[in-house]
């Protein structure tokens, strides 16, 4: 009886089987000869004797991160000396994707009920070995079948496990930190501090926690302030290097922390600061980003209420100059965020199922004023009267990206009015906070209505809704009141 068996993907070439899959056309400028020995030059993907399922499975899977990578813009974020490396690798995992430990764990487990499923009359000579009687039995029936060596290592030393690697560490971060309904921005970015640490220190599943060094901590250091942007824009700056180290330093030390370490490894990342002549030159988030002038705010609104067709763009955008809110905070609106049946119109920007908050100073309530109320209002009935059947306020938009689309979309336009680096959709927030300073606004009102974090404790917990929305509305009422005559036109 012959079993036929019909896998996606694989063809007959020259009388073997052939894995063959094309490179998108929207990535293929990433691989235009990119050759391992899974790759043709130019346009197609093949694995040859791709004959079992488990190997067909590992190609398939393989394949959708190359391109997801690809996509999310991984390779090209490396530069060209990382693109190759990125390359090199990117087919690294089709074997088996799992790390030296979860592998010696699965195998442990494996040995463990080989051992227990011994039955039976022992040789004379070995009857009374109990457990160890049984263990040699089995390690003899792999050594003659010529089994999986780890597997006989797991019957015969069941205790030289391998240590925990970064590789370890990455991926109980992953598990416990990001979780699986992180965004894809999120998922995308430890992706790039994975592979930054995989360039400066060699294989993650080759580095134990118990064997990093305070060189090696210097090392990944001096490799991200000599990174390219992904832009091609010059090297990282400062706050972003310092934000990738504080990733990798969280990482391990969860790592140390979940693999009961402590004493045996530490966190050579930890007090690991910037080198004086990096920290002299460094500027603060608020100094990256200038508020748009008087002209270029006009100017730049009135392009988007003329020129932008799609209506949830408009819409956000006045939400943004009239809040001062993130860009992902307005974007990840749900209906239910926007109070308008109080005493005080006003949104809450919280956690949902769709979109993550960058501190948990950031959930607050947002008074709704002037042309902002107007935009909420307008945009719960778009919401309420569609079709779209979705909590979402701005269902367009409530997705993975989301925020990235309409950052670009609007930026496509700003910049036709503006060609300064320091111009961009984020200066709306830092417009606001220049209002509120020059209104008088006090320092608790204006993290308040910007989300930042407050030095005082009571401050931070105390006072009801309604208190805080009078101090906050009153506030931003006088911010929005300095704005340039023209900044809320046609809306």
């Amino acid at each position: 009886m012959a079993l036929l068996m019909k896998l996606p993907n694989v063809v007959t070439n020259k009388g073997k089987l052939v894995y063959s899959r094309r490179i998108p056309t929207d990535i293929k400028h990433l691989y235009p000869s990119f050759k391992v020995p899974f790759f043709s030059c130019r346009t197609r993907v093949q694995q040859l004797c791709a004959a079992l399922v488990a190997e067909h499975a590992a190609l398939e899977a393989a394949f959708k991160r190359l391109v997801a990578d690809a996509r999310d813009g991984v390779p090209e974020a490396m530069g060209d000396s990382g693109l190759e490396l990125y390359k090199q690798k990117a087919w690294s995992s089709i074997d088996d994707p799992r790390t030296e430990r979860e592998k010696w764990d699965e195998m442990r487990k494996e040995a463990e009920a080989l051992v227990l499923s011994v039955r039976g009359t022992f040789p004379e000579h070995i009857e009374d070995g109990g457990d160890d009687a049984r263990r040699q039995i089995v390690a003899e029936d792999i050594e003659r079948r010529r089994g999986n060596p780890m597997l006989y290592r797991a019957v015969t030393q069941p205790n030289t496990a391998p240590p925990f690697t970064l590789a370890d560490a990455a991926r109980v971060y992953e598990r416990e930190r990001i979780g699986t309904s992180a965004s894809r921005s999120t998922r995308n970015t430890f992706k790039k501090v994975k592979r930054r640490l995989e360039a400066s220190l060699g294989p993650l599943d080759s580095l134990p926690l118990s064997a990093l060094t305070r060189e090696d901590a210097r090392r990944v250091r001096d490799d991200l302030l000599a990174a390219p942007k992904a832009n091609g824009g010059g090297v990282l700056s400062p706050a972003s290097v310092e934000r990738e180290l504080n990733s990798i330093k969280a990482m391990i030390t969860l790592g140390i922390t979940e693999f009961d370490l402590r004493g045996q490894a530490f966190n050579p990342f930890e007090k690991l600061s910037l080198p004086a002549s990096v920290v002299r030159t460094a500027h603060s988030e608020w100094e990256e980003r200038d508020p748009l002038p008087d002209d270029v705010l006009i100017a730049v609104r009135h392009r988007v209420m003329t020129r932008v067709r799609i209506p949830e763009l408009r819409l956000i955008w006045r939400l943004l100059q009239a809040t001062g809110c993130r860009g992902a905070e307005i974007t990840g609106l749900q209906i239910e965020d926007v109070v308008l049946d109080h005493d005080t119109p006003h949104l809450w920007v919280r956690w949902n199922d769709e979109r993550q908050l960058k501190t948990k100073t950031s959930v607050r309530p947002v008074p709704l004023v002037g042309d902002g109320l107007a935009a909420a209002k307008e945009a719960l009935k778009a919401a309420r009267e569609g079709r779209h059947n979705v909590p979402a306020l701005f269902p367009r938009y409530a997705r993975d990206g989301g925020p990235d689309a309409v950052s670009s979309a609007l930026m496509a336009h700003l910049r036709n009015e503006t060609k300064n680096k320091r111009h961009v959709v984020y200066s709306l927030r830092h417009n606001v906070k220049s209002w509120l300073g020059q209104s008088g606004a006090s320092e608790r009102d204006e993290n308040r209505l910007l989300g930042h974090a407050e030095a005082s404790v009571g401050n931070r917990y105390y006072g009801g809704l309604d208190d805080r929305l009078r101090g906050t509305t009153a506030a931003l009422q006088d911010a929005l009141a300095l704005a340039p005559a023209g900044a809320w036109g046609i809306s």
